[in-house]
């Protein structure tokens, strides 16, 4: 699923939230979201 791929990177990045969601091309709420979710 297309939003594991982000939330792994968000997980394994040493980056702020709103760093790796543009690098991914989704908002920053939208990813905090999906992190929610996973865990």
């Amino acid at each position: 699923m297309f939003k594991d791929g982000p939330v792994k990177f968000f997980l394994t990045a040493d980056m702020p939230i709103t760093h790796v969601s543009s690098s991914v091309g989704v908002k920053a709420t939208t990813l905090g979201n999906w992190f929610k979710k996973h865990r």
